[in-house]
C-alpha cells in the first residue's frame, strides 16, 4: 500500500446513508448529505483510513462522540 491509499475505516459495515441529496433524518428536510454513514454494533473498532494527526476530538450535538483526522491533503471526520 502506498501513502496516498486508502483503507477501509471498518470491516463488514452497513452503508447506512450515502453522499447526496436526502431527506435529513433528524429535520426531516431535504439537504446535501457531505458523508457516508457506515452502520457497525457499539464497541467496534474503527481505524483511520489514511495517516495524520487528530485536529479535534469531543462531543457534538450534530455528530455525536467524533474525532477528526487531518493530513496535509484531507480532513476525515468520524462521529
Amino acid at each position: 500500500m502506498t501513502s496516498d491509499e486508502l483503507i477501509p475505516p471498518i470491516e463488514d459495515a452497513v452503508v447506512s446513508d450515502v453522499f447526496g441529496q436526502r431527506v435529513n433524518p433528524v429535520t426531516g428536510r431535504e439537504e446535501f448529505h457531505k458523508g457516508i454513514d457506515l452502520a457497525v454494533p457499539v464497541g467496534t473498532a474503527v481505524r483511520a483510513c489514511a495517516g495524520g494527526i487528530v485536529a479535534d476530538c469531543g462531543y457534538s450535538g450534530s455528530y455525536g462522540n467524533f474525532v477528526k483526522i487531518k493530513n496535509s491533503e484531507y480532513t476525515y471526520l468520524y462521529a
